[in-house]
């Protein structure tokens, strides 16, 4: 009879046990078990490349450093070789993550300011992280994903390539560039770059096709070509709105050459059997009937907003041979 009670008891705590079992414990207690980047925290402190706080708790959506970013990196990346040349106006070579600093001034990946500082303790932005990972990854954008800000000029490559290759995200349609990232946002974008790089080393990737920015009437363009052109739509839009010194220079002839630009590119990216070297050959007529003081008027204009990379988008229409 005894042990007749005995194993009921047992068969009791059992099954008082299965619920328990059943339920995924967290290791930091304000993480939400349905919210989508909790794995990915928890993958990420697993692997040991983050921690969380004295409390139990991680801040998902508290925001970082600098000093705590370039440390981050470290980790992910593997980086460890230091360098001895560390010469900052604002770091004496005590801090907490000063050996991390002269690993990173070793990588190159980051730098200081035009001033001798370095900032360490100076929140970072989304779009400075875009521009230090894509840094360190090396991708060109090859697709062009339409945001509803205007995304800073000299990081619009790396914003549009991260976002291409999903690692990292828009919010409500906004990039939102000059907002310090958080550590949720920081997690998934440094885990998805680790899941991208197993997966890439255990299968081969094609590369996918480069070409050069002329266009050839019914061809279709490959997508650096596509992507060039979005991006340099964009910058002529700066230009007719006068964003700039020397687009406030441009008389109404010359707006409408930038227009016409324009018009011309859209048209082709809508329909490929659209009429390009006709109206590239219409815009250079028009175009070397101006002064040359004239000419260099547009020609900056267009510098001052399309980023350098691309300005051969625009050579079909000043080709003066």
């Amino acid at each position: 009879m005894k042990s007749t009670n005995k194993l009921a008891r047992q068969v009791i705590s059992l099954l008082l046990l299965i619920p328990l079992l059943s339920q995924t414990v967290y290791a930091f207690t304000d993480l939400e078990p349905s919210k989508a980047s909790t794995p990915y925290i928890e993958e990420f402190s697993d692997r040991g490349l983050i921690h969380g706080y004295t409390d139990g708790t991680f801040m998902p959506d508290k925001a970082i450093t600098r000093a705590e970013f370039l440390t981050l990196i470290n980790r992910t990346f593997g980086y460890t070789l230091e360098t001895d040349q560390v010469q900052f106006g604002d770091i004496n070579g005590q801090e907490w993550f000063a050996d991390q600093l002269r690993i990173t001034m070793a990588a190159g990946y980051i730098k200081g300011y035009p001033d001798g500082t370095f900032r360490p303790n100076q929140l970072i932005s989304r779009q400075e992280v875009a521009t230090v990972l894509n840094r360190i990854l090396g991708y060109t954008p090859e697709t062009f994903t339409p945001t509803h800000d205007t995304l800073a000029i000299w990081a619009r490559d790396d914003i549009q390539s991260l976002l291409a290759y999903k690692i990292m995200f828009l919010q409500d349609g906004y990039f939102r560039g000059d907002v310090p990232i958080t550590r949720e946002d920081t997690v998934i974008s440094l885990l998805t770059i680790l899941h991208q790089k197993e997966a890439l080393e255990e299968q081969e990737v094609p590369v996918l096709p480069e070409g050069g920015y002329t266009v050839i009437n019914g061809t279709t363009p490959t997508n650096a070509v596509i992507y060039a052109m979005e991006v340099t739509i964009i910058g002529l839009d700066e230009v007719l709105s006068g964003g700039t010194k020397y687009a406030q220079k441009l008389t109404t002839e010359h707006l409408q050459i930038v227009e016409d630009i324009q018009h011309a590119m859209t048209s082709y990216l809508a329909d490929y059997t659209y009429d390009y070297e006709g109206a590239a050959e219409d815009v250079n007529v028009r175009y070397k009937q101006l002064t040359s003081t004239e000419q260099n008027n547009i020609k900056n204009a267009i510098s001052a907003s399309v980023p350098y990379t691309y300005l051969d988008t625009v050579k079909q229409f000043f080709d003066t041979k």
